[in-house]
């Protein structure tokens, strides 16, 4: 499988088969001490920031973040920053929510958007993923990291 820099959207699996690799390893890893802790690291299930779905998360307490929200319809969003993106230092800014349906704006948590802290968003629906446009010398969204 080739993955490339930056990520494209046939790199990802099917959403529901990124889901349940995602799951097993926030359950394999699953540490009870690590539930009472304010930030959180490793891989684990919680709460959407969105409409009120459920979420997998990714924190490697240094430089990648990733959250994976499911949606209605079979629908879902990645989204996230890991150190190796260029987006964040892009001139001019990249909309990464440009193209994205409505439902997408709701998933992805508009206030860490706007800090910088998510450099990447796919979204899946109707049996593919989807990104933004970027532009051809891009060097690196960071999902080939996360």
């Amino acid at each position: 499988m080739t993955i490339h820099r930056p990520g494209r959207p046939e790199d990802l699996p099917e959403a529901s088969l990124l889901w349940a690799r995602w799951a097993a390893l926030a359950a394999v890893t699953w540490d009870a001490e690590e539930e009472k802790e304010t930030f959180r690291r490793g891989y684990w299930l919680g709460d959407s920031a969105g409409a009120g779905g459920c979420a997998l998360h990714y924190d490697d307490s240094s430089c990648s973040r990733w959250v994976l929200v499911r949606a209605d319809g079979g629908r879902a969003v990645l989204f996230g920053q890991d150190d190796s993106s260029k987006v964040g230092r892009y001139e001019p800014a990249i909309d990464l929510l440009a193209g994205a349906p409505g439902w997408v704006r709701r998933e992805v948590r508009d206030g860490l958007l706007h800090q910088g802290r998510i450099e990447c968003v796919y979204w899946f629906e109707d049996g593919s993923w989807h990104r933004a446009p970027y532009p051809d010398d891009l060097g690196d969204d960071g999902s080939t990291a996360g």
